[in-house]
């Protein structure tokens, strides 16, 4: 900045409602150092500035330093009119802002008695300019008018939530040609749709600790799952509440039925017996090898996925 002090672009004008007119200038020891003395102000000092024929008077409200980075942040009322005051901090890297908030402003000819009375008070009067128009169009750079504000938003989010209900007794003496019952029911408790899948995994165990295929030697099914309407297999594996193409919406306090009712125990499953028969030939003895579908046991693993219903085909 090379022509003493500057009215800076981001200023407002002094007629400006709830403006903020914002000057700066230099300090120091050089002729150019019209503010030197700004550090000696106190709170209430007043200062004046003159514009289209009307003198506006301002009153020092708050100062305070900041590191000279190019950038000032300015902290006033935003619902006052206000003349801020910039000026280096000397022999540091300092800056001082001064933010001064209108008073009163007259609209020119003679003072009264009880304003002359006042300005003798004020002893530290500064007078800003004599026509702000002068500064409009100086050269240079000393700071950037920067604001800063904050403002908080509330976001409250979805409740996203469900229940799953089982129906199920686990049997412990399964026998070939019996269903047992088995359930399992999705409850939206949450406030958004939401969409469900399920899958399953199944395993055979004989009594020898061993796994057994899910077909017995003629290609029977060992265990029978029964499905429910209501429910699509997709080629992925799972089952969809809907299909995968067209998913059924569980709004909340909606209930899914069961995408299977229960298990069945192929009747045509034969137990694997070794035979044995008494040395006078007179008993004839089976007994269980432990190799097969008899004193087995059989694993069934279930699995339901719940999303969100509006990105369940982005997802899925």
């Amino acid at each position: 900045m090379n022509k003493n002090i500057q009215l800076l672009k981001e200023s407002n004008l002094p007629d400006k409602e709830n403006g903020n007119v914002i000057i700066a200038g230099h300090s120091g020891n050089s002729y150019k150092a019209y503010f030197k003395n700004l550090v000696k102000l106190n709170n209430g000092d007043e200062a004046e500035i003159v514009y289209n024929g009307k003198t506006y008077i301002y009153s020092l409200s708050n100062s305070y330093e900041v590191e000279k980075t190019g950038r000032v942040e300015i902290s006033r009322n935003i619902n006052k009119q206000t003349l801020t005051l910039i000026t280096c901090k000397h022999n540091t890297n300092k800056q001082i802002v001064f933010v001064f908030e209108l008073k009163k402003y007259n609209l020119g000819g003679k003072k009264d008695e009880k304003e002359k009375n006042q300005e003798r008070k004020n002893k530290r009067k500064f007078l800003i300019v004599a026509g702000i128009s002068a500064f409009t169009i100086l050269g240079g750079t000393l700071a950037y008018f920067t604001t800063s504000d904050t403002i908080q938003n509330i976001f409250k989010t979805a409740l996203y939530q469900h229940q799953i209900t089982e129906k199920f007794e686990s049997p412990d003496n399964w026998t070939p040609g019996t269903t047992t019952e088995k359930t399992i029911n999705v409850t939206n408790t949450g406030s958004i749709n939401m969409a469900v899948r399920a899958k399953y995994t199944e395993k055979w165990i004989n009594n020898n600790g061993e796994e057994l295929s899910l077909k017995d030697s003629s290609n029977n099914v060992a265990a029978i799952i029964n499905f429910n309407a209501g429910w699509t297999k997709a080629s992925d594996g799972y089952y969809y509440y809907g299909s995968k193409s067209n998913l059924t919406k569980l709004a909340p306090n909606e209930s899914t039925n069961s995408f299977i009712s229960g298990v069945t125990f192929n009747e045509n499953i034969k137990s694997t017996l070794s035979k044995t028969i008494s040395d006078d030939g007179k008993t004839i003895t089976y007994t269980s090898s432990g190799n097969g579908y008899d004193d087995a046991t059989y694993k069934l693993v279930v699995t339901i996925d719940t999303i969100q219903y509006d990105q369940a085909n982005n997802v899925w």
